[in-house]
């Protein structure tokens, strides 16, 4: 299934819900849904409840500081963090 971009106004609803099904998360993260279902099978995703059946709901706000959790660093960073290194270990 091919996945579409949302609108500005779209997202901020989504961000407004407090509970998320798989295709909401798919379609405010673009993380495919087929993905989403296999990192929810290995409990890699937080949030994640199932209160009846077979339909999971997860937590929006866990989901968002779980997407946010691993940032990537510049390469500013990265060079700031090798010089701090070297000058504390000659």
């Amino acid at each position: 299934m091919k996945q579409t971009e949302l609108s500005f106004e779209q997202k901020v609803a989504l961000e407004n819900k407090k509970a998320w099904r798989i295709g909401e998360l798919a379609a405010y993260s673009g993380i495919a849904e087929s993905y989403l279902y296999k990192l929810h099978m290995k409990r890699l995703i937080p949030g994640a409840y199932k209160p009846v059946g077979k339909i999971v709901f997860f937590d929006s706000q866990k989901v968002i500081a779980w997407m946010l959790s691993n940032p990537l660093k510049t390469h500013e960073e990265i060079d700031q963090e090798a010089a701090t290194y070297v000058a504390l270990n000659p």
